[in-house]
């Protein structure tokens, strides 16, 4: 094990407990959105809602799937591409700053330190967003993608009319 794990060990559980609350918020989000819509767009038509319990049964098994995949996605965005950002980002500053002084005529430090830490808590915060999205937009694909499936097997979506048709 790593001598620093005390350190890196209660951020890591933060992080997954983090993403396994979005993926939970955005399970039931997504759920909800395209049963109504499931229920709407039959109700649009007129025509009797067919196999709601399994619409419902297997869009939560899809998005069951993704919810264990948010574990990978917060090892990937905020352990994996993380300190590589901050070691690029903290290496850019150090250049700007020696840069800086090196050719300005001058040479004001205290402005280059202050705007390269300005760009480190900027990029911070969108690494920190990158994970909320990337978890959410993976629940709404699934979703449509489930839902899409079951409005081409109950509609005929290619005809003027849009005639009911039964399920294979």
């Amino acid at each position: 094990m790593g001598k620093f794990r005390c350190i890196s060990k209660p951020f890591k559980r933060f992080a997954y407990l983090h993403s396994k609350n979005i993926a939970e918020k955005g399970m039931i989000t997504t759920y909800n959105k395209y049963k109504k819509k499931y229920i709407k767009k039959f109700k649009k038509e007129s025509v009797p809602i067919q196999n709601l319990e399994k619409f419902k049964s297997e869009l939560m098994e899809k998005l069951l799937v993704q919810k264990r995949l948010c574990h990978g996605k917060t090892r990937e965005y905020w352990f994996l591409r993380g300190p590589r950002l901050f070691v690029t980002i903290f290496l850019g500053i150090i250049c700007n700053i020696f840069l800086n002084q090196l050719l300005e005529d001058n040479p004001n430090l205290y402005t280059s330190i202050s705007s390269g830490i300005i760009w480190l808590l900027i990029s911070s915060y969108m690494l920190y967003q990158r994970l909320p999205d990337s978890i959410l937009s993976s629940m709404m694909t699934t979703g449509h993608e489930h839902y899409t499936l079951y409005k081409r097997i109950y509609f005929n979506t290619n005809s003027d009319n849009n005639i009911y048709e039964t399920p294979p």
